[in-house]
């Protein structure tokens, strides 16, 4: 996938690690981590928050964690409510193949 111009790979495994998270953005790497057995809309929702940290990330945004949390939540039931599909951003529409937190080679 890409953001900003950069490939980022998309991982999915257990839970991220031992805290509260669900995913992880990683800008040095640029993979996204999204732990698998969550539901579908949460899956969806992790990516466009972990879209917003990359995005936030690369151009230096400085946007505090609480104001990401309440973009990804406007802008996910809007566009939801809109009738975007939002299957598109499902992590597992985007990898190809799975292997926990091994490297997923992205469509180019």
């Amino acid at each position: 996938m890409k953001i900003l111009g950069l490939d980022y790979t998309i991982l999915r495994g257990p839970k991220v690690d031992e805290s509260e998270y669900w995913g992880r953005h990683n800008a040095y790497d640029q993979t996204i981590k999204i732990a698998e057995g969550i539901t579908k809309q949460a899956a969806e929702s992790v990516m466009l928050h972990e879209i917003i940290e990359a995005i936030n990330d690369r151009l230096a945004l400085k946007m505090e964690h609480s104001l990401i949390y309440v973009l990804e939540t406007s802008l996910y039931e809007t566009l939801v409510n809109a009738g975007v599909e939002m299957g598109p951003l499902h992590p597992d529409n985007i990898i190809i193949g799975r292997r926990p937190y091994h490297a997923i080679k992205t469509p180019k």
